[in-house]
């Protein structure tokens, strides 16, 4: 991935086939996005919930891997018009609608196949001197146990969700899907190096009763550069 900066001095990330304004949001571009949304499993999917979307980078992925209809909600308006200029000024504008709400109140009018997010992971009683990155680096209105809820009741029958978070919430996450009835269908353990333990787990539940799976993926080589398993799962979007 490359970043440009034009005269103004925006952060522009620029992907294979769409770029990313990233001057609004406070939620940032990291790898932990683009490892979802290159992860997640999108067969059968025609329509797909972005949830606290920020830049809209997951719904952009996700319409180029072949989604049909992608949603994205986002609860700061200055986060969710960049993601919908995001969207408008990409190759699928006419398949990715912004709305700008909070999740935990929104009443979906459909049952999509797929929920995705990246959501905020800092579970402490600090906050930010910025409102706008305390909404989206802290766990209030979203967080693990509100976006199983949504998606108890708002995925289609053979629905998923996935999302990425630290991997030392593995205990919490499984105890909320057990509450709202999800099932473990996918799980991978990132590691950034082989001398590290896992740092992020990526994550995908089920509506329906399935078979788990479980995986690793080392994202750096001992000498720095990014191992092969990480170049091919991410190589349909990185420059």
């Amino acid at each position: 991935m490359s970043m440009g900066r034009n005269i103004n001095r925006e952060t522009t990330f620029r992907f294979k086939e769409f770029s990313v304004s990233n001057n609004r949001s406070a939620m940032k571009i990291g790898t932990d996005s683009v490892l979802l949304g290159a992860w997640a499993d999108v067969t059968g999917t025609q329509s797909a919930l972005d949830v606290g979307c920020g830049t809209g980078i997951l719904s952009l992925m996700l319409a180029q891997r072949g989604v049909n209809h992608i949603t994205g909600i986002e609860i700061d308006p200055t986060a969710a018009e960049e993601a919908s200029e995001n969207a408008e000024r990409s190759p699928w504008k006419g398949t990715i609608e912004i709305k700008c709400g909070d999740c935990t109140t929104m009443e979906c009018d459909r049952k999509f196949d797929l929920i995705i997010s990246n959501p905020p992971y800092f579970n402490s009683e600090l906050r930010s001197p910025e409102a706008t990155r305390a909404t989206a680096r802290h766990e209030a209105s979203l967080n693990f146990a509100s976006l199983m809820r949504l998606s108890s009741t708002s995925l289609t029958p053979s629905g998923r969700l996935a999302f990425i978070a630290p991997a030392d919430r593995a205990d919490d996450i499984m105890w909320e899907a057990t509450l709202q009835r999800l099932h473990l269908l996918r799980r991978c353990d990132v590691v950034t190096s082989q001398r590290r333990g896992a740092s992020r787990t990526l994550w995908e539940f089920s509506a329906a009763p399935c078979v788990p799976s479980t995986s690793s993926l080392i994202l750096r080589n001992p000498d720095g550069t990014p191992t092969k398993e990480y170049q091919k799962l991410t190589e349909a979007f990185y420059l």
